[in-house]
């Protein structure tokens, strides 16, 4: 398997409003340094990188009453990202562990 890739219309970027989280502050500036990253008047690196986790959204179908649809964008990422979560909790569960809970700190 090769390195991670994603496609350069992905979406994202910093808070206007949310602090930095604990556990974004090392990747944020890790970010930063590897990208030779200036600071600039679009984004404020001491806000919240958003998004934690992204997923698929572009051309994903859904089935609505036995009809074939298809459906992008958030709508179509939240579920499928939500729907993983809800596997690792069930497996956790069948082993006798707690769920992720909170999983921001380790994704």
């Amino acid at each position: 398997m090769g390195p991670l890739e994603v496609d350069n219309m992905s979406t994202g970027g910093f808070s206007h409003y949310f602090d930095l989280p604990d556990y974004q502050q090392t990747e944020v500036q890790s970010w930063i340094t590897n990208n030779n990253i200036k600071p600039n008047k679009a984004a404020d690196f001491t806000k919240r990188a958003v998004p934690d986790v992204s997923g698929q959204s572009s051309f994903i179908t859904i089935i609505v009453n036995g009809e074939s649809s298809g459906i992008g964008g958030t709508s179509g990422a939240a579920p499928v990202v939500a729907g993983v979560f809800s596997i690792l909790n069930q497996k956790r569960l069948e082993k006798g562990l707690n769920t992720l809970g909170f999983a921001n700190y380790f994704i």
